[in-house]
């Protein structure tokens, strides 16, 4: 008689972690992902999310991990057709709220894309409404926010019109010159490009980035200085949205692998909106950013920069001098140019010839001459600056002051009987006028030519909508200066995007070159002996400016301590 067999139970296999297949694929160090773990437990997050917000992994590489973790087929949206009607299929409340769109619906199964295949509830649900099989596939998350505009979107029938004719046209010949331009010049292709640009200056934003993605492509609106995600749609889209915007700026459409710049203009209203263009070729495809230059001439008045009335008399006597070397001083978006034009709009008079030099020139104005560098033709700064002083000028403005031979001829300019004005990048006012000895100038130079410097910072404006007090702690309030701990901040709402803010105003510390500060400069004094000298004088710093804003309601602590260092107190 044989032996009797011995069952034994099968242990089902343990699951791999995320983290696990993540270092196992090589994606993460275990650095990052015992740093991620600890992110995660404090702000009650997804490992995962916060993988991809500390910039260690991608949202494609999570989607992967995820599939490999779940068992789950990867999906990408270039694969699948999202333009049959598959709304019907699911009901939009339950793909709503269990986050998940179908893609195909057959007799006795249907497909969904989620990007949180673990959630069982979802499945179980589907198969109670739908009575079929489900099977579950994995997209990142910004796919699956695509997906379920282009299914239940409001604009889901526009966007599945526009890809059909996409597809249509690049059935033969994806990259051909006559099929982009044919793209280009397809009427849903031409409504969708229109219909961005008019979101995104209806929305107030300044900029606009088309960013090409593996699967996607994001559009995203600089509103207030900070990005936010507009829409995402289809990949396919991404060809016919450039050639359309390349056609607009008069670029050629066939030339992918080098930069691009360009301007064009539309009439909105009763005025008109200038943009300026930017292609850059990327991995993924070409990014395109458009810059919005508002032609409101109101923003260029000295009264509506948001200078509190102290640091605007002081600029205003500083502007009143026959001759000398203002500069402007800021990062990159800090409203230096809005500023130098605000300026030269003030000192802009009948009996004064007024010449600028600028790269590229974004607002014109009436009675001023202006020059465009073109580095390409050889117009560069300096050599314009040059003809200019042949110009009998009495105001030069500099667009930047970006190297010494610029810098050389602008004190020249200044020493010889013209008012020059520019910008710098530089932190905060003092730092500027050591800079132009950093840059090889004379210290004597530039303590003859400099008569005065403004820095500046932007923050954002309460929203008036959702305003509400809200109280700090004490010791910061104290630390600020401020003679309450209650302040206003912004709830978030629907007009201000959930953020709290609305539009952005300017922070400013201006400093008049006097005696003292001529003899510092000429000493080559180190920049914290002029701030100390400039605070003695009463300079206000930007962050002071900044309190008074505070007090006033007008932004927040957040903001103020965002754009401002320690060395602005």
């Amino acid at each position: 008689m044989s032996e009797p067999v011995l069952a034994v139970p099968i242990r089902k296999q343990k699951r791999m972690k995320l983290g696990e297949i993540l270092l196992s694929k090589g994606y993460i160090t275990e650095e990052q992902l015992n740093t991620a773990l600890d992110e995660a437990k404090t702000k009650d997050k997804k490992i995962g999310e916060v993988l991809i917000d500390l910039g260690y992994a991608t949202e494609d590489i999570i989607a992967e991990a995820l599939a490999d973790q779940c068992n789950v087929r990867r999906v990408h949206l270039n694969d699948v057709d999202l333009t049959k009607p598959l709304h019907k299929s699911i009901p939009e409340e339950i793909a709503k709220k269990y986050k998940l769109v179908p893609i195909e619906d057959k007799s006795g199964k249907i497909t969904i894309i989620t990007d949180s295949p673990t959630n069982v509830f979802a499945i179980e649900e589907v198969k109670r409404v739908t009575r079929k099989e489900v099977e579950c596939t994995m997209v990142t998350h910004s796919e699956l926010n695509t997906a379920y505009e282009m299914v239940y979107g409001n604009n889901s029938e526009k966007f599945k019109e526009v890809i059909r004719k996409v597809q249509e046209k690049i059935a033969g010949d994806r990259n051909g010159v006559k099929t982009l331009r044919s793209l280009a010049e397809e009427v849903s292709v031409i409504d969708l490009v229109d219909g961005i640009i008019n979101d995104a200056v209806s929305a107030k934003a300044s900029d606009i980035h088309v960013d090409p993605e593996d699967d996607i492509m994001r559009i995203r609106y600089r509103i207030d200085g900070m990005l936010y995600d507009a829409v995402t749609l289809a990949k396919i889209l991404h060809p016919a949205i450039v050639s359309r915007i390349k056609i607009m700026t008069g670029l050629d459409i066939a030339e992918k692998r080098l930069p691009q710049d360009g301007r064009f203009r539309i009439k909105r209203g009763m005025k008109n909106v200038d943009f300026r263009v930017s292609t850059l070729p990327t991995s993924h495809g070409e990014k395109v950013v458009l810059r919005v230059l508002d032609k409101d001439k109101t923003l260029l008045n000295l009264e509506n920069l948001g200078m509190d009335e102290y640091n605007l008399n002081i600029y205003k006597q500083i502007l009143s001098q026959p001759y000398g070397i203002i500069l402007i001083s800021g990062p990159t978006g800090s409203g230096k140019t809005t500023t130098l034009y605000a300026s030269i709009n003030y000192l802009n008079t009948p009996n004064r010839n007024i010449i600028t030099v600028e790269d590229p020139i974004e607002y014109d104005f009436r009675r001023i001459n202006q020059v465009n560098v073109d580095e390409a033709a050889g117009l560069t700064f300096a050599n314009a600056l040059r003809s200019i002083l042949r110009q009998d000028p009495d105001i030069i403005m500099i667009g930047e002051i970006r190297d010494r031979e610029t810098a050389e001829i602008a004190v020249q300019a200044s020493l010889t009987g013209h008012l020059v004005l520019s910008t710098i990048h530089t932190n905060d006012a003092p730092s500027s006028i050591t800079r132009l000895i950093e840059m090889g100038i004379d210290k004597y130079l530039v303590s003859s030519s400099v008569i005065g410097v403004v820095a500046q910072r932007l923050v954002r404006k309460v929203c008036p909508h959702c305003r509400t007090e809200v109280k700090i702690p004490d010791d910061l309030a104290e630390s600020l200066g401020l003679e309450t701990n209650t302040v206003i901040k912004g709830e978030g709402c629907e007009k201000c995007r959930k953020t709290g803010y609305m539009g952005r105003i300017g922070i400013y510390e201006v400093v008049n070159v006097n005696k003292e500060i001529r003899e510092l400069i000429a000493q080559n004094a180190p920049v914290d002996a002029i701030r100390d000298v400039a605070r003695e004088k009463r300079m206000r710093t930007m962050r002071e400016s900044g309190v008074e804003l505070v007090k006033q309601g007008i932004t927040t602590v957040e903001e103020v301590m965002r754009v401002t260092t320690e060395k602005s107190v």
